[in-house]
């Protein structure tokens, strides 16, 4: 997303407007970390849960 901000410029005899666009910082949660396709399923996660309680 872009915002426009403007400003009034004098110069000689005319008054022009000036358009600055800028971009609008992005705001993301320091928690949006890209994930790690590990290929295991569910049961396997669940498994490795069950054998880590054992010990």
């Amino acid at each position: 997303m872009i915002f426009i901000e403007e400003e009034d410029s004098e110069w000689d005899e005319f008054t022009m407007k000036v358009f600055i666009i800028k971009s609008e910082p992005e705001e993301k949660s320091p928690f949006d970390v890209s994930g790690v396709n590990l290929n295991i399923s569910a049961e396997e996660i669940l498994q490795f849960i069950q054998e880590g309680r054992k010990y």
